[in-house]
């Protein structure tokens, strides 16, 4: 889905409540912002409840869409301080028991991206959520990070390259 594409569906929503605009930007946004979640937090069910609290802040913004210059900046940038949220609130609750915390081990044949996570270096996760998760060109990472994009996609190579020698 394009910019202005997304604008004019979180204008529809914004100031209409039209229900069509919000499932179409639910269907194009929520698998990602859900994927995004549980690789942060590492359960299902609390990254979940996370990404509906994201489109309910989107529901709610107050800001008028229709000058937002990049909407799905805006979503990222809603998701990453809503997982931030969770994280402080999490931090003033009672200790977290480590062994209740499930790293996706249970089938071992399939690419998880906590193994992945794992191996990655921080400027690889950066890469790896920016193009695969929120579907950026190699080339718009690029310029947000001031690289040449040859910097950019032989890093991407390079991190493809450990994830197949992972599951080799």
């Amino acid at each position: 889905m394009k910019a202005d594409e997304l604008r004019q569906l979180l204008v529809r929503i914004q100031n209409n409540d039209d229900n069509v605009a919000l499932e179409r930007v639910y269907k194009e946004y929520f698998s990602r912002i859900y994927t995004y979640i549980l690789c942060k937090i590492r359960q299902k069910e609390d990254a979940y409840d996370i990404a509906m609290d994201v489109f309910l802040k989107v529901c709610d913004y107050s800001y008028p869409y229709g000058q937002v210059q990049n909407p799905i900046g805006l979503i990222i940038a809603i998701t990453q301080n809503t997982v931030k949220d969770y994280f402080r609130r999490k931090k003033f609750c009672a200790e977290v028991d480590i062994q209740s915390i499930s790293l996706h081990t249970e089938f071992r044949d399939r690419l998880w991206v906590a193994d992945i996570l794992q191996i990655l270096t921080e400027q690889e996760k950066g890469l790896f959520f920016d193009h695969l998760i929120w579907g950026k060109p190699l080339k718009e990472i690029a310029a947000e990070q001031g690289k040449a994009y040859i910097t950019v996609k032989r890093s991407y190579q390079k991190m493809k390259q450990k994830i197949k020698r992972l599951y080799q």
